[in-house]
């Protein structure tokens, strides 16, 4: 997931090192909701340029909050 996004970047004609810093900073966003969801890693399908959480919607997480 992060070769393709690395590859997709330098198509685009961005520098290397820009590409770079970005799949680190998704590699580094990844972790955090590992570690915040306590989940294992897995591929996650990409929608749109952006990855599919298993986190519930919002509106389903103040539903929970409230009761």
């Amino acid at each position: 997931m992060i070769k393709a996004l690395y590859i997709g970047l330098l198509a685009q004609g961005k520098p290397k090192k820009l590409a770079l810093m970005a799949c680190m900073r998704k590699l580094l966003t990844i972790l955090h909701d590992m570690v915040r969801n306590q989940t294992k890693w897995e591929e996650k399908k990409s929608v749109a340029g952006s990855t599919v959480s298993n986190r519930p919607a919002p509106a389903r997480v103040l539903d929970l909050i409230g009761d």
